[in-house]
């Protein structure tokens, strides 16, 4: 099993933080947690996934005094004309630098224009519809909102068993500990909060590879009957026309770009039918020379690049058609 990259279950992700003690995340009522505003942090990834070997790595990031991800130099001078992205770690940008995010990229090409990261890591669809309620409660209108869309959100949407396996045994450490999700019943949806934790169903799966196997097996299956009734699919898709219609309200524009589509067509029907905007962000060559290979799946910098590249044309066309 540890020849075949599935090591035993790891609650030390082996990676140093600078300043050293420093949190990265708030506990918060409505979200389950937010980025600590006003910060930078220093990452190093100190450990490798299976038997590959590599030299540790190093990036940083900083957030603002909202408490989102920056996507410019503090001399960047705004018009006062926004675009706000959501989206998880990927939009966050997890083990990229500041700079090599696809965010910052964009902001680079839409200079006339403030672009706003509101991505987290660990957030999916219900967490960015909550993000965008808040920020226009506070009186904040945006141009635009991209929903940066990946099909791994719908199960974080309904708090699914394999999500709460992945998230909620090592990364607790970090502040997540609570995240709303959505359950289904009669038909209507209803808005609960839980804890991401997660304990093993197997013992020794810290120690044994095989052990943990066995425990994901299990999981595994788990999260394949609650496919059959948590309904995360329309859930998701509800939540998609919340977002829509919220941005219609503020007479901003709305976009939905999908992250690796990986061959599912359903996103991209429902917004042609709703006709919702909607781009496809998936490049040719998406393998491992594109992700943060061997620390972890994470898009690396040259993904980050793909990305900004994909996205940037639909953006300028999403924005050309709510001028008019």
């Amino acid at each position: 099993m540890r020849i075949n990259g599935f090591p035993p279950m790891e609650r030390d992700l082996g990676l140093l933080v600078v300043p050293r003690q420093a949190h990265m995340y708030n506990p918060d009522p409505d979200l389950g947690y937010t980025l600590v505003p006003n910060q930078t942090l220093t990452i190093t990834h100190t450990r490798n996934i299976g038997t590959a070997s590599a030299p540790p790595l190093t990036w940083s990031f900083t957030t603002s005094s909202l408490g989102h991800r920056m996507t410019h130099a503090p001399t960047f001078q705004s018009s006062g004309k926004e675009i706000w992205i959501f989206g998880c770690s990927f939009t966050f940008g997890w083990s990229v630098s500041d700079d090599e995010s696809f965010p910052w990229l964009l902001q680079n090409d839409l200079p006339t224009y403030e672009v706003i990261n509101f991505g987290t890591p660990g957030y999916g669809t219900l967490q960015g519809l909550i993000q965008l309620k808040e920020a226009l409660e506070k009186g904040r209108t945006p141009e635009l909102v991209v929903l940066f869309y990946a099909r791994f959100h719908n199960e974080r949407n309904t708090l699914a068993p394999l999500y709460r396996r992945v998230n909620g045994f090592a990364w607790t450490r970090w502040g997540e500990r609570e995240q709303p999700y959505v359950s289904w019943a009669d038909g209507k949806m209803e808005r609960k909060k839980g804890p991401v934790t997660y304990e093993p169903v197997f013992p020794f799966v810290q120690i044994s590879a095989l052990m943990n196997y066995l425990d994901f097996l299990v999981v595994r299956e788990r999260n394949r009957e609650a496919l059959v009734d948590d309904h995360r699919d329309e859930i998701t898709e509800k939540l998609v026309l919340d977002f829509a219609s919220l941005s219609k309200e503020v007479n901003a524009g709305f976009l939905v770009a999908e992250l690796l589509p990986s061959g599912s067509d359903a996103m991209k029907s429902f917004c042609l039918k709703q006709d919702i905007s909607y781009v496809s962000i998936d490049p040719a060559e998406w393998n491992q020379s594109m992700r943060n290979v061997p620390y972890d799946g994470h898009p690396n910098a040259k993904a980050h690049r793909e990305f900004a590249r994909l996205a940037l044309p639909a953006i300028r066309e999403a924005l050309k058609a709510t001028a008019n």
